[in-house]
């Protein structure tokens, strides 16, 4: 390259103060008088502006600009269309380049090539380290190298690569109709189809230290059907060949969803096109029996039942973490694992902790983590209960998410899915539809969609409320999917009773004010709880018990003051309320077993107890039968 020909360094920034010096002293060090860096920062809230312009002051070089938070590929287009480089080079914010990046690109570089792809050394965490590309220097047309990355081994990095700036200039920059984690891929493609000159790829150039997270974000984003959606509205207008385009899109489809497991709708869109577009081409068996796999959601799921049997859908890096206890119930721990498995979901692990089982449950337990790998088993000496098995499990978790699961109890894929998308976008917590199964003491099956709840906000304190009052949100924390890093800076409280122990941790949980999300996908469905083998009698005096926790709860928490206390008695008195109007209806005595554990509950010490401590006046016996009856008729 000749060295009048100028290059521009594009990094985008956004909350990125950790190891952003990093990045920039790595840039400064192989930038030579011939080189601009600018900075284009994404409206960040923590220093990285300020560290922006520190090194902005120190180095002519440097350019800074603001914008407010757009998204990295807004930033990067306006990093572009600021540059004055003859070429652009893009370096992100937590990546590196190496000390001869620039001379080594400037050695290679020539006149009438348009992309110079240069080797990207790969480094994990843990330090180990591999390099994207082997082989010997190659000299390859546009239409070689587009067919090659489309039909071949995909490489969509924008990273490494050296453009001519004149590129940049026939793209139109849609950034907005596409998802950030998938714009470097249809920008790439864009780019290859504007050029009219050689692609060079140097694997023995490594310029560039790309740090690897495992499970990042923007990975597991770009893994979304929404996301193949988005980058298939980007691509299907650009000028490829027919042929070409349909066998990559399938690649494209197969490896990025069916052989991941990941569902996709009925409707969705990119099979449904491509299915259409691939009428009258000559494809092989194996394209064939794609387009099949495609159009039939029935085979979908049989395939991604089949890769998941076949252990084939393992991950080293979970997205999200399924947590269940068990304890002496085997087969409902199967029945629960195998609803995990059946939605074909790749990103995840389950964890299944044996709360002190039995040897012969524990035996079975512990083979059958064996023949699943995804499924972790870990085993406590002796019984703990719930809550401690939950938290064991969160203590193994690596998920970036992660849905706790009584035993017995099953998952839909599509509640599940919009949750974690929740979470994945912001959310601390996101609940979602769910079912509670119908017992032999219980009436017709209840459906909890959140938007539909009654007094339900998606705002912490009005959740706070309604846990404590008992009229809005269902008392399990297994209605819904977390940020699993949120959870664990969370003092959770552990306890040998199940009864009731979701509600003290729900409390503790929107203490905390988190983000709160719904979807009404039905993600749930619960077919057992601790509350549905005690008697009416068993489960009054239950909620008595558990009132006088929720009130040293909120001691603990030093929210205890007449509102909280009002409120722990108006929802432990509507749950007794509730309690006698089924009595009432469980048979053609109801209305006389109903005055019989009134007479019981209301003379009891335990009733007394709980509402002297809340300092309120206990309710009379008179009017909660006269309520349960009204409360009957609604069931």
């Amino acid at each position: 390259m000749e060295q009048e020909e100028y290059i521009s360094i594009i990094v985008p920034v956004y909350n990125s103060a950790s190891t952003l010096r990093r990045t920039l002293d790595s840039a400064l060090k192989t930038m030579d008088a011939d080189c601009e860096l600018i900075i284009v920062d994404d409206g960040s809230t923590d220093n990285s502006r300020g560290i922006a312009y520190e090194y902005a002051d120190r180095d002519p070089r440097i350019i800074v600009i603001e914008q407010e938070h757009l998204g990295s590929s807004a930033a990067r287009k306006n990093g572009v269309m600021s540059s004055s480089g003859d070429c652009i080079l893009f370096l992100d914010s937590d990546d590196m380049l190496t000390a001869n990046a620039i001379s080594d690109l400037r050695a290679i570089m020539t006149p009438d090539c348009d992309i110079l792809v240069a080797n990207v050394s790969q480094r994990a965490l843990n330090g180990t380290s591999s390099l994207l590309y082997v082989g010997h220097k190659e000299e390859i047309t546009p239409a070689e190298y587009l067919k090659r990355i489309l039909t071949q081994r995909p490489d969509f990095m924008l990273h490494g690569k050296l453009f001519r700036r004149r590129l940049f200039d026939v793209y139109p920059w849609e950034t907005d109709a596409i998802m950030a984690g998938l714009f470097h891929r249809a920008l790439l493609l864009s780019l290859i189809c504007a050029s009219k000159n050689k692609i060079v790829i140097a694997p023995s150039a490594i310029i560039y230290l790309y740090i690897r997270r495992p499970g990042s974000l923007s990975a597991m984003l770009s893994l979304r059907p929404k996301g193949i959606d988005y980058l298939w509205g980007a691509v299907k207008l650009l000028p490829l060949p027919k042929r070409e385009f349909v066998q990559w899109s399938l690649y494209l489809l197969d490896k990025t969803l069916i052989s991941r497991g990941i569902p996709i709708g009925e409707n969705f869109r990119p099979a449904l096109e491509l299915i259409e577009m691939a009428k009258g081409l000559e494809l092989s068996q194996e394209e064939n029996h794609m387009l099949k796999i495609l159009g039939s959601r029935s085979m979908r799921l049989s395939e991604a039942r089949r890769l998941v049997r076949e252990g084939q859908l393992t991950a080293v890096a979970p997205h999200l973490s399924f947590i269940v206890a068990a304890y002496n119930n085997f087969g409902d721990v199967r029945t629960t694992v195998e609803s995990i498995l059946d939605t074909g979901f790749r990103n995840i692990e389950v964890i299944v902790v044996d709360d002190g089982s039995e040897h012969g449950e524990s035996v079975k337990i512990n083979a059958y983590g064996i023949r699943y790998p995804r499924v972790h088993v870990r085993k406590h000496a002796t019984h703990k209960g719930l809550m401690q098995s939950r938290m064991t499990g969160m203590e193994m978790a690596k998920g970036h998410a992660v849905m706790f699961l009584n035993a017995g109890d099953t998952v839909y894929w599509e509640g599940v899915f919009n949750a974690l998308n929740l979470v994945d976008t912001g959310a601390d917590i996101a609940l979602m539809g769910a079912r509670m199964e119908r017992h032999l003491n219980d009436f017709d099956a209840e459906m909890f969609v959140p938007s539909h709840a009654p007094r339900l906000k998606d705002d912490a304190k009005s959740i706070f409320t309604g846990i404590l009052e008992k009229t809005s949100l269902p008392h399990s924390m297994c209605f819904g999917v977390g940020n699993l890093e949120f959870l664990r800076n969370i003092d959770l409280d552990c306890n040998d009773d199940d009864y009731g122990s979701d509600a003290l941790w729900l409390l503790r949980i929107m203490d905390a004010e988190p983000k709160v999300a719904f979807t009404d996908k039905m993600g749930y469905v619960q077919h057992r709880s601790p509350g549905k083998s005690l008697t009416s009698e068993q489960r009054c005096r239950s909620e008595l018990a558990l009132g006088v926790k929720m009130l040293e709860c909120l001691r603990k928490l030093g929210r205890l003051n007449e509102s909280t206390r009002r409120s722990t008695a108006a929802g432990v008195t509507l749950t007794i309320t509730r309690i006698l109007a089924k009595t009432m209806k469980t048979s053609f005595f109801g209305m006389r077993k109903a005055n019989a554990l009134a007479g019981e509950i209301f003379s009891s010490a335990t009733l007394c107890h709980f509402y002297n401590i809340a300092q309120v006046q206990a309710p009379d016996p008179a009017e909660c039968i006269s309520r349960a009856k009204e409360m009957r008729k609604m069931l």
